[in-house]
């Protein structure tokens, strides 16, 4: 019995609280992974959250991602879409198609005079022009 004392570990300064809050409590939390110190922390309020917690909490909510590839995809096609070289014949066709007062058609830059794009004969190379 002696012996005893000596195999006693004391727990006292390991203590579990049960009755704790999460430290984040967004509603719908984004998460940023610190890949280099392998931290997660809620892009919200910045509090710490376990690894496993944000993988449940991106789990549970799959409408999110299909919202986020949703908008994601509207950006792709927006992009697709943006020429900056077709807003000058964007502006034509919309001035061309026929609206309240009829077809508005464009004015020859050097004569004045109006002319239809079915009128056009042929086209020319722009260095050429700058060359002038």
């Amino acid at each position: 019995m002696e012996e005893l004392p000596d195999k006693i570990l004391d727990f006292t300064t390991l203590k579990i609280k049960y009755d704790r809050e999460k430290i984040c409590q967004c509603e719908d939390p984004t998460y940023l992974i610190d890949f280099e110190n392998r931290l997660v922390t809620c892009s919200q309020c910045g509090a710490y959250t376990d690894p496993f917690d944000a993988l449940m909490c991106l789990a549970e909510k799959p409408e999110r991602y299909r919202r986020e590839m949703q908008n994601l995809l509207y950006q792709a096609q927006a992009i697709r879409n943006y020429k900056p070289h077709m807003i000058v014949f964007r502006e034509l066709e919309e001035h061309y198609r026929k609206g309240k007062h009829g077809r508005m058609l464009p004015h020859c830059p050097q004569c004045g005079e109006l002319f239809r794009f079915e009128d056009i004969t042929g086209w020319g190379n722009e260095a050429f022009l700058k060359k002038k």
